[in-house]
Parts: C-alpha cells; structure tokens; sequence
C-alpha cells in the first residue's frame, strides 16, 4: 500500500506530461500514473516526481532539450527550492520553466557550466523581483558575473553607475 495520499491526476499537466491513468502497480513504494509526453511517448512515472517538478519530460526530450544543462538545471532548481524555504518566499516553479540561454541576457556573455567550478558565464537563476519569490514569470537565467553585479543594486544605481563610469572613461580617453 501506498504511504501517501492519492492524488487525483488524471488529466494534469506536468511540463511536457500529461496524466492519462493510474499505472498497475507501484513505484518506489508509491502511486505511479501512466503518462504521455509530448512527444508521443508514453511511460509509467511515480507521483511524487510529477508532483514536485522532479519529472516533466520523458528522457529522450530531456536529452533534446539541453543536453549540455541537465544536471545544472536540477541544480539550479534545488537551490532555489531550498533558498526560497529557508528565506520563507514562495517557490512554484518546475524544471519546465527553467531555461538556460546561449547567452546572458543582461551581459552577452556564453553562459556554460564551470564543471563543478563557478565561473563568470555560469548560469544562476536569478529573480527579476527578489520579494516575489521564485514563481513563474519571475525567474530569468543569467552569468553568475552578471548575478554579482545587481546582487544588491536598484536598475537606477545601474544605470547611474554605468552612465557616470562611461563618462569618466571618456574623459580620461580610455574610451570613445
């Protein structure tokens, strides 16, 4: 038997599943529900893992998808999971809604993971509103070089930094 409740999924999306039926027999000790990605392929998955974000795609659209990122995305999930209990901020995002650019959107940067190093171009999530917790629409992928940069400054302080700097340089003709 199950230890945890059972959910009512049929008919739920999950990323790029959708719940069609409870699967015979269990996983992992739990519920397992017959699911179909969008790509067509349909699979048994557990439904903790749907639940939590741990399953949104089967494997072969996983591997489509960034093959380079995988392992940085559950990363960068987890630690936002974890951040956003531990600072009491709401959290309701998924893997699914995690996307790592080619390149930094706030510095033009190649993002790429640093192999277990941070690197300038690593890519962090970073919350566009920091009150608003980790929610969707509010999370953006960017270089950790840019994350340190607007780590505690307004978009005014920016632009005031960037635009004082510039003319300095140009008076000193370090720059045109």
């Amino acid at each position: 038997m199950p230890k945890e409740p059972v959910y009512e999924m049929v008919g739920k999306r999950f990323g790029k599943q959708i719940v069609l039926r409870r699967a015979t027999g269990e996983r992992k000790g739990r519920v397992a529900w017959e699911c179909r990605c969008d790509c067509g392929k349909i699979r048994a998955v557990d439904g903790y893992d749907l639940r939590t974000g741990h399953s949104t795609q089967c494997k072969r659209c996983a591997a489509r998808a960034q093959p380079s990122f995988g392992p940085i995305l559950w990363r960068l999930l987890h630690n936002a999971k974890a951040r956003a209990k531990r600072d009491g901020l709401p959290c309701n995002i998924s893997l699914a809604d995690i996307v790592v650019p080619e390149l930094c959107p706030l510095l033009g940067i190649p993002l790429c993971p640093g192999n277990g190093k941070v690197l300038p171009g690593s890519p962090t999530l970073d919350r566009l509103v920091p009150e608003l917790g980790y929610i969707k629409g509010n999370i953006l992928v960017i270089s950790f070089r840019a994350n340190t940069i607007k780590q505690n400054a307004t978009p005014e302080e920016l632009y005031r930094l960037a635009k004082n700097l510039t003319r300095i340089m140009r008076k000193k003709g370090k720059i045109q």
